[in-house]
Formats: C-alpha cells, structure tokens, sequence
C-alpha cells in the first residue's frame, strides 16, 4: 500500500470499454488528480451484451465490490448511478457496501431521473429515497438537479458537479464557411430529436445547399436513412455509428457546429466536449444544458421538438461568422475556467475529503 485512501468506484462496462457518458466521466476521473490523491479500484456491473450477458456482468460486478469492502481497505464506495435499472443495480452495490460499512457517494447521471421517481410506484419511490437518505453524499450534475433532488430526499450532503473535459490546447477557432458542417454525437434513437435534426435540416438545405450534417452514434440508422431518402436529403446527411477515441476527436475537429436536440438530458458530456473542441452550440433548454449555454453567448438554446426554432438558430450562427467566432472563443474559456477536468477533479476530492473525515 502507498498510504492513500483507497475509493472503490462503481459505474463502468464489466469489458472494461467506454460506452456512454458515466463511463466518459470515470475515464477522465482516472487521468487526473483523483487517480494521484486516491487509489481508485473500479468494479463493472453491467455490459453491452443481452440480458444474460447483464446479468453475469451484474452478478460478477457485485462479487467484486465485496471483494474490494472485504480485503482491500475500501475507504469510500462511489456509485455512479442514472434511473431504472441503473439505479436498481447501484441499489443493490449500496447495499453490500453498507453491510461492509463503507462510506459511499451516490452520483446521479442522466436527465430522467427524476422522470423515473415521479413515475414509479410507491416501493420503488421508497427504494429511492432510502437509498439518496442514507448516503453519505450525493452528487448531481446541474442546480436544477439540486433542486429536484432536494424535494426527494432529506440528505443536507448534496453538491453540484459538472461532468469534466480535458481542455485542448488544438481547439477549433470557428471557420464561418460557406457550407456549414453539423454534427450530431449520441444515441440515434427517438427522444434525441433526431427526427426534428433530420427535419430541420430539410430546411436548412434551402438556404445552404451545400450544409452537411454527421450524425454519429448507435441506434436507429437504418430508419433515419429511410427517413432522409424519403426527404431527399441522403446526400447532405451521413451515418457514422459509434465513434470513440480519435475517431471521436476527429468528428469534433472536423464541424462547424454542434447540435443536440434531445428531449431530455442532464448535463450531457458531448456538448461540454463539444465546447471543449471550440463548437457553437445548438441545444435543446433541459436538463442542465441552460446553465452551460447562455442564449446568443455561447450557443443558442431551442425548445425541444421545434423544428422551425432549431433551423433558424442553426441559419442564424452559419449566416453571421462574427457571431461563431465569439461563441467558439467563449466556450473554450468557460471549459478552461469551469469544465476543464483538473478544476473538477479538485471539487471530487474535497468532497471525498468531507465524507472520509465524516
């Protein structure tokens, strides 16, 4: 042992690979200042696969955990939680680290959670609170979640921490061209609005016909392709899949501007990433995405599933290169000042200070 204190962090793929924010969160996690002050032992409790490949993930995740609590000088148990079966997994991980005794933090990622509370039955509601009441810390993403949260549960420990970026020393500077190139980063699926992208950007096309828009990301492709066909617009509109690492970086690098017209949210990584790579904006107002863009500074926000809004605000930003310039430069000092992972790591690490020294 080297005399740090040792955090068992639950919340990544039993594979040990990225997929999706909370795993994007601890990776960062793992490369910063947290990783120096603290010995983190990461535990899996989940995977990508079919329900049995979960439930082995599950199962095997679980036995880890105790494994960490029972032989390893666990100090702390953070859990990184969204709603639904998450938050029944993580449930169950609280558990085992309360019958160890061990402190823990519950991290709540995603934008339904409080969707998911309001919506469950009155076990599950309870199941809920119990859990948020008896931990020794919460952390939420956005103020708004504070104050969601807080209507929940009784727990006085509760912080706001944003999701953290590295800060690119190579971020781009907006080019203003002629032909604006959206890109999209996520799940292609309903309540991401790709069908409202896919409509605006029809719009678009009148205006700019040489706009493209990559939407990258996993899901429903071969239906939105349909879609596009149908409004003859395959030619402006291209389909990556899933996008990790430096093909990832390299999606970012390659835009104008960033859109996100998802329905609900929390605090999503992707457009702090996409701030981070010096990318006006375009977002729907939920979630937490109103407390990191600033209307007309950084980015424009949109009703969700508005289509006519999401068009123009996306016109308005590639018709005025003055204006994406001065949002690219305001969203890579707010990430520098606020989201830049070494200013995160240092909000992490007196938190787990404050609940280690109870």
């Amino acid at each position: 042992m080297d005399g740090r204190k040792t955090i068992a962090m639950v919340g990544v793929y039993a594979d040990g690979k990225l997929h999706g924010g909370i795993c994007a969160v601890i990776d960062q996690y793992l490369h910063s200042p947290i990783a120096e002050n603290y010995r983190i032992l990461l535990s899996g409790n989940s995977s990508a696969g079919g329900f049995p490949a979960k439930t082995a993930a599950f199962i095997g995740g679980c036995f880890t955990l105790a494994k960490h609590c029972a032989c390893d000088g666990v100090s702390l148990v953070h859990l990184h939680t969204a709603s639904g079966t998450s938050f029944y997994r993580k449930s169950v991980c609280f558990l085992i680290a309360k019958l160890f005794r061990k402190k823990t933090i519950v991290h709540i990622h995603g934008g339904g959670f409080l969707d998911f509370y309001a919506s469950s039955g009155a076990s599950v509601r309870l199941l809920i609170r119990r859990v948020l009441d008896r931990a020794d810390a919460i952390i939420v993403l956005s103020e708004g979640f504070r104050t969601g949260i807080g209507r929940i549960s009784k727990n006085p420990n509760l912080h706001v921490v944003f999701n953290p970026v590295s800060s690119a020393d190579d971020a781009n500077a907006f080019s203003g061209d002629a032909s604006p190139r959206l890109l999209f980063v996520g799940d292609v699926i309903e309540r991401k609005g790709i069908g409202e992208l896919i409509a605006a950007m029809k719009i678009i096309l009148d205006s700019k016909p040489s706009a493209r828009l990559t939407i990258c990301g996993a899901g429903r492709i071969d239906f939105y392709r349909r879609v596009c066909s149908d409004l003859h617009i395959s030619e402006a509109v291209s389909f990556t899949g899933f996008v990790s690492g430096e093909a990832k970086r390299s999606a970012f690098s390659a835009a104008s501007l960033f859109v996100l017209p998802s329905w609900v949210e929390g605090m999503p990584m992707v457009v702090i990433e996409a701030m981070a790579a010096g990318l006006p904006v375009v977002a729907s107002a939920v979630g937490g995405i109103p407390e990191i863009i600033e209307e007309g500074t950084n980015g424009f926000l949109v009703p969700p599933r508005n289509v006519a809004a999401l068009a123009e605000r996306i016109l308005r930003i590639a018709a005025d290169p003055a204006l994406g310039k001065s949002m690219s430069a305001e969203n890579i000092r707010k990430v520098r000042e606020v989201f830049d992972i070494s200013v995160i790591a240092g909000k992490v690490c007196e938190i787990y200070e404050k609940v280690l020294q109870g």
